[in-house]
């Protein structure tokens, strides 16, 4: 709206125009925003802990899950009840909660932690099996009162990410009429500029777009699972990138393997939003409604929209930017580690002279 400069929803659904930020309720980084400290740190100090990230060395604070048990998970399907509620009161109707771990690549190291880690094979097992808490309580508490199926949302992220290999049985994600739990696989480490079945190992942990859809895969074997792609490097928003010539085999992909929810990430309505970022969500909405649409006709048209007399000037310039980076690939490859590939892009070897001529 002009005069309060708030976004209006009701107006944005009108359009047909609804993103994650509407269908979405909590956040994707709030254990500490419905769990937070000050609140309870007195009364449950063993809560809270200090993880280390194991990319960036950096500590910051985040929840034992396995420490807060069912209490936790009382006042946390309390905390979704309240929100939903809220939301359903202001016609602002959302069908999915998320309970999302902090903003960093740790994890609880406490015993407790690490002997569900050793069961299960994962860091997720205890994330899951405190989510199944938090949807069975609220399936009999609160599903009346609510009145729809509510989905439980586990960020499925940094050490998060990989799914349980072991014991499966006991980490099916929760399921019934009322409540269920769902896993948003975000493959934030992976490398846009690859296709997703791409088995080149090109991040610095050392794993393949290939392992993050198997990972997905692996996912949906336990119950719904979403997929979250990055069609931006979040270590240097400036680098220029051609996400576009992959983008169609990604979404075919996807939808081959069941998708029925995806959020695709940029970066918009900044200052530092990757290039071509228009064209980006013009075909992100377009292969979106049909994975087998024509790319290239799609391109010609926006640039003629968009750019007008302009047109095919950009669209001839498109076409050489992209030939370019095919080319710069190979360049800018040592080894197994490819330097467009996120966090590696950081240093800068995109920048280098003799690469550009």
């Amino acid at each position: 709206t002009s005069d309060t400069h708030e976004t209006n929803l009701t107006y944005q659904r009108r359009l047909g125009f609804v993103n994650s930020w509407q269908e979405v309720s909590g956040s994707y980084h709030n254990f500490l925003e419905v769990i937070p400290k000050e609140t309870y740190a007195a009364d449950h100090p063993d809560w809270f802990v200090t993880a280390t990230s194991t990319s960036s060395g950096l500590e910051f604070d985040t929840l034992c899950l396995s420490a807060g048990g069912d209490e936790m998970a009382e006042i946390v399907a309390a905390y979704a009840r309240d929100r939903i509620v809220l939301g359903d009161a202001s016609a602002v109707v959302k069908n999915i909660f998320v309970f999302g771990q902090p903003d960093g690549r740790g994890w609880c190291t406490c015993s407790a932690s690490e002997s569900l880690k050793n069961k299960y094979g994962a860091n997720s097992a205890e994330y899951i099996l405190f989510m199944n808490k938090v949807a069975k309580i609220f399936d009999e508490k609160y599903s009346a009162e609510v009145g729809r199926k509510i989905t439980f949302m586990i960020m499925a992220y940094n050490l998060a990410l990989e799914a349980p290999s072991a014991n499966l049985d006991d980490v099916k994600l929760y399921n019934t009429d009322n409540a269920e739990v769902a896993a948003m696989v975000a493959m934030i480490e992976g490398n846009s500029y690859r296709k997703l079945e791409d088995d080149v190992a090109s991040n610095k942990y050392g794993n393949s777009n290939r392992y993050f859809l198997n990972q997905y895969n692996a996912w949906q074997n336990l119950g719904k699972a979403y997929f979250w792609r990055y069609s931006a490097y979040f270590d240097n928003y400036f680098v220029p990138l051609d996400t576009i010539s992959n983008m169609q085999d990604t979404y075919k992909t996807l939808a081959e393997n069941g998708t029925t929810v995806l959020v695709d990430q940029g970066m918009s309505g900044t200052d530092v939003e990757t290039n071509f970022n228009e064209l980006k969500i013009y075909l992100k909405s377009k292969l979106a409604k049909n994975v087998n649409a024509d790319v290239e006709t799609l391109i010609r048209n926006f640039c003629n929209a968009y750019y007008g007399a302009g047109g095919e000037k950009m669209y001839e310039f498109l076409t050489v930017y992209r030939a370019w980076y095919a080319t710069l690939d190979g360049k800018t490859t040592s080894g197994n580690k490819d330097s467009l590939g996120c966090h590696i892009i950081s240093g800068m070897d995109i920048f280098n002279e003799k690469y550009w001529d």
